[in-house]
């Protein structure tokens, strides 16, 4: 799969209109309070993995930019940490230990 930034921005548009048209505030009383949170937090994961894949500018492994075709191992030699705080995502990169480089 090859990305590129405006259809990675384009698809967080869309989880976005998903969420406030069908999701935010629309409770389905027919399913269990558990499936109606599964669908919120799958869209805070899609979001995630796309806001992801933004913020890494460089090509990896499965991780193809068209925009960034080459690998940046300054920069995004990295683990990517994703916490999700206060309605917030927030993406961050660790070095990668030493037992597993």
């Amino acid at each position: 799969m090859f990305r590129e930034e405006k259809e990675l921005e384009n698809g967080i548009f869309l989880i976005n209109k998903l969420i406030n048209e069908k999701v935010k505030d629309c409770y389905d009383c027919k399913s269990s309070i558990y499936e109606n949170l599964n669908i919120e937090n799958l869209c805070i994961l899609g979001k995630s993995i796309l806001k992801s894949a933004i913020i890494r500018k460089e090509s990896r492994g499965a991780h193809q930019r068209l925009d960034f075709p080459e690998t940046d191992d300054i920069n995004f030699k990295k683990i990517t940490v994703v916490n999700y705080h206060n309605n917030k995502i927030n993406i961050n990169f660790e070095d990668i230990p030493n037992f597993r480089k």
